[in-house]
């Protein structure tokens, strides 16, 4: 018998599966994996949601009427530092408590920030566009 189950919906992690994720069925919570490649839509919400007792979120728009169904639900981590897509007022009222990344600096950013100066610098996404386009590939 499990705990309950887990919704993972940000691509990076249900795409391609993760190792931490074997942490919460050794636990013994069910983990559902929305394998689509796009972000959830309210739709897909209300297919497994209401189900769930945790829900590790993405960047999916979660309003509250989806939430108002989900009678199980006990937490939303979201897999990042925002939470402007979870309707806060309806998680309160709702008793879901509503979790988030701690904004920490980390080598990828830094790396990507350095990246996306010296493209800048460079003119490297615009001449890359010309060039494609120049040569009629897609």
């Amino acid at each position: 018998m499990t705990k309950g189950k887990i919704a993972v919906t940000p691509r990076s992690l249900s795409c391609h599966g993760h190792p931490a994720l074997d942490s919460l069925t050794q636990a013994g919570y069910e983990v559902y994996l929305s394998h689509t490649r796009r972000a959830a839509m309210p739709d897909d919400l209300r297919q497994f949601l209401p189900e769930c007792v945790g829900y590790l979120a993405g960047v999916e728009p979660i309003p509250g009427e989806i939430l108002a169904v989900c009678r199980r639900l006990k937490v939303i981590s979201r897999n990042g530092v925002g939470v402007d897509n979870v309707d806060l007022v309806a998680a309160r009222r709702l008793g879901i408590a509503v979790r988030k990344k701690q904004p920490a600096p980390t080598a990828a950013g830094g790396e990507l920030a350095i990246t996306l100066m010296l493209a800048g610098l460079r003119s490297a996404v615009v001449r890359s566009a010309d060039q494609r386009g120049r040569l009629g590939a897609a």
